[in-house]
């Protein structure tokens, strides 16, 4: 449990010196230092905005310019294979993304093109930019992690980022719930239906994903990272207005959605459905919904 956090000077004129992260859990009275920075992250902001794009490949259609605080830094080009293999992340808005070519189009300023979408559980981001989404540069030397209790789930806590040497009450504070996104898993993948042409039956199917690292042809399946193996299924019809409340499935990744069910749900059996599937957490609740038609 825990967060990410970078950093860098607003005016990048100043020589970094370092900074230090002091968080508050008494709304503001008193803050204490939790971590220091050694290195100022490559941090912007988006000149337009990204349009929305399926995930899973590489988007060519759509670019996002960005602007650099710091316009001695850089942004590089790698090939398709690099950006595949983890090389170019960033984060736009709330979105995680990977690109393979970076444009320079102005003085600290970058066309990012041949783009990966939606990464590590941010799907329901892609749809949402805007101009003047923070753009920060994902790099293990300038981004850090802290780890938070999970028994602060839920529990509200300030935060101030104070360059070294400065005085944290002259500071801007950043207001944060903990809400240990580290920790949610992602939504099922793969989801399809098979239907039964002799009862109108609709098998739901799915595959499980992980957070763990894991070798893919390790012989065991992939981590479960909790108690117990649970997902819920919603019904849902096309004006977003739920049909079935949640239906619950432990240890299984497939679902009979029977002919009657469907009935009680006010669809014609056999007919087209629109479903949310949930992968939930004893630690900390469901997952994000992958939404699909079946």
């Amino acid at each position: 449990p825990g967060f990410y956090w970078a950093g860098c000077y607003a005016d990048p004129t100043e020589p970094f010196f370092g900074s230090d992260l002091f968080q508050s859990q008494d709304i503001g009275v008193t803050y204490n230092a939790v971590q220091h920075m050694e290195s100022e992250a490559v941090i912007g902001r988006s000149a337009t905005a990204l349009a929305s794009a399926k995930t899973c490949y590489i988007d060519y259609k759509n670019t996002v310019t960005v602007k650099l605080v710091d316009p001695d830094e850089s942004l590089d080009s790698v090939s398709e294979l690099e950006c595949l293999n983890g090389a170019n992340r960033a984060l736009v808005g709330a979105e995680l993304i990977g690109f393979v070519t970076a444009t320079l189009i102005g003085t600290g300023t970058y066309t990012l093109s041949g783009l990966l979408r939606g990464l590590r559980n941010t799907e329901d981001y892609v749809s949402v930019h805007v101009i003047g989404d923070v753009f920060v540069l994902l790099d293990d030397s300038t981004i850090n992690f802290l780890q938070l209790p999970l028994s602060g789930f839920q529990t509200e806590r300030k935060y101030k980022l104070v360059a070294q040497g400065g005085t944290v009450a002259t500071y801007v504070e950043e207001d944060f719930t903990v809400s240990h996104p580290t920790l949610r898993p992602f939504p099922p993948c793969d989801v399809y239906g098979t239907r039964n042409n002799s009862n109108a039956d609709i098998l739901v199917s799915w595959k499980r994903r992980t957070r763990s690292l894991a070798r893919v042809f390790g012989g065991t399946g992939m981590p479960l990272n909790d108690t117990t193996e649970i997902y819920n299924l919603e019904v849902w019809n096309t004006a977003e207005t739920i049909l079935r409340d949640t239906v619950q499935i432990i240890g299984a990744t497939s679902f009979n959605y029977t002919a009657a069910m469907q009935t009680a749900s006010s669809l014609t059996p056999g007919a087209a459905m629109h479903i949310r599937l949930y992968q939930y957490s004893t630690l900390i609740g469901r997952s994000y919904a992958n939404v699909v038609t079946v």
